[in-house]
């Protein structure tokens, strides 16, 4: 008796992961029969200082607890669909990252390839254009965004959020 096993499906994605910072990538699979996966990566493109790392549930989270993805010993291939992504420390320049993959069924049936974009969003640099505010006993001073440069290097002109996270704790400070 003949028996046709359909072929598993990759599915495309894409992600953000903050620089610098770790974002877990669950890769999207599935198999009409119901068989076993397993993922292989195919190619990847990523900016300096940037690692494609095997998931490691007992290491989520660490640069050093998982093995970075590479094309030797057959290291690429993955028994869990998740893998991680360490963004660069400095992403000026190139702000994506891209790899591809694909999946495998317990029958040997593989997908096609599908890609997965890596966006990296720099935190935005904050810096000021006066060393401190001293404020003396009785005085009044007012902050305004002529005290306060900012910028993103993702998107210039991009609207950025100021977060206070120390209250005096003697006077006032009040919000216009």
């Amino acid at each position: 008796e003949f028996v046709l096993s359909d072929m598993p499906i990759a599915k495309k994605a894409t992600i953000n992961v903050a620089s610098p910072g770790i974002g877990t990538i669950v890769l999207g699979g599935s198999d009409l029969d119901g068989d076993d996966l397993t993922y292989t990566v195919n190619s990847y493109s990523l900016p300096a200082g940037a690692l494609l790392k095997r998931f490691d549930f007992d290491n989520v989270g660490s640069e050093t607890g998982s093995s970075t993805i590479s094309f030797s010993g057959g290291n690429n291939v993955l028994q869990d669909d998740r893998v991680e992504f360490i963004a660069p420390g400095d992403a000026k320049g190139t702000n994506y990252a891209s790899f591809s993959y694909f999946v495998t069924d317990s029958e040997g049936n593989t997908s096609d390839l599908k890609e997965v974009i890596v966006s990296i969003n720099a935190k935005p640099l904050l810096e000021t254009t006066t060393p401190s505010l001293d404020i003396e006993l009785g005085d009044t001073e007012i902050i305004s965004s002529q005290h306060l440069y900012t910028s993103d290097r993702d998107e210039l002109g991009r609207n950025v959020l100021y977060t206070l996270k120390n209250i005096p704790e003697y006077g006032v400070l009040k919000l216009d």
